[in-house]
């Protein structure tokens, strides 16, 4: 923390300022995460006539935006999975009296540094930001709309979004070859609903493993209804893959290949389309062809 030579006046100022602040209203709605929240606006109309009358101002200043040199993944709107690099952005805060005293912070804020464009990531994060640092900074409180002052947030189902409510689903499959992980698996839990025709972002708690049997997705992205199966078909989606290669030709050469000596009639475009007991009997064929069989 940065700080004037002495802050003796602004101290004293600040207890008047503390005394004096109420709870501010949660009245703005965050669709993605089902809640509400109080937002920029509300909290400075809060705050700043109780400063202002006693010699304080609030100051913000963005600072350098920098890669963390790793990478995030995002469902987009077509169901496909993308990644972007993750950054920081620096933010200052500093309470200003008119004496001249002043404390001030710096704070590095997470943020997306390509999505959707290179400045919206950081602006999202500055704004997060601003709002969590004033609120910090002076103690202030925010109380839902009704008056209630706790600023705990229940805790949803845990086996449901607590935005669509409704259940996890486990998504599973093989990026397409167009994409730069071609060939890699996928495995993870999501929301099946969307907002404003986008994928929902929510995620169960860290280490979820689901209620039970897990739903999965077919086709070559996230976001298809599936034919069931198991956790172990990611598994069996990436020794598909390791043979394929070793084999040589298209995913669906070596799908029509092994089709030809099954009694399945239904249409199968990619090895997620299989059943995990099917998907087991492609690979253990696969297994068995020499290279440039299929």
């Amino acid at each position: 923390m940065e700080r004037s030579e002495s802050i003796t006046t602004l101290a004293a100022a600040l207890c008047q300022v503390q005394a004096a602040l109420e709870p501010v209203k949660r009245e703005a709605e965050n669709p993605h995460l089902g809640k509400r929240y109080a937002d920029l606006n509300s909290i400075l109309d809060g705050c700043r006539p109780v400063l202002a009358a006693q010699g304080i101002s609030i100051i913000h200043l963005p600072g350098r935006t920098k890669s963390l040199g790793v990478t995030v993944r995002r469902i987009s709107k077509e169901g496909e999975i993308d990644e972007y690099p993750l950054g920081e952005v620096e933010l200052t805060i500093m309470l200003l009296h008119k004496d001249g005293e002043f404390i001030a912070q710096t704070m590095s804020l997470p943020c997306l540094m390509e999505y959707p464009q290179p400045a919206q990531g950081a602006v999202g994060a500055l704004s997060y930001g601003r709002r969590h640092s004033i609120l910090a900074a002076l103690l202030m409180e925010t109380e839902d709309a009704e008056g209630g002052a706790s600023n705990d947030i229940p805790l949803a189902d845990a086996d449901k979004c607590p935005v669509h409510k409704l259940p996890w689903r486990h998504v599973t499959g093989v990026y397409k070859e167009t994409h730069e992980k071609a060939g890699q698996s996928y495995d993870f839990w999501s929301c099946p609903g969307k907002v404003d025709g986008k994928y929902c972002q929510q995620r169960p708690p860290q280490g979820y493993a689901g209620p039970g049997s897990a739903e999965e997705a077919s086709g070559d992205e996230p976001g298809e209804e599936g034919k069931g199966g198991g956790t172990d078909k990611v598994s069996l989606l990436n020794a598909f893959e390791t043979e394929r290669k070793r084999i040589g030709g298209s995913r669906l050469d070596n799908l029509r290949a092994w089709l030809t000596g099954t009694e399945i009639e239904r249409e199968v475009k990619t090895p997620n389309d299989l059943t995990a007991e099917e998907l087991a009997g492609c690979v253990a064929w696969l297994k068995e062809q020499e290279g440039g069989a299929a």
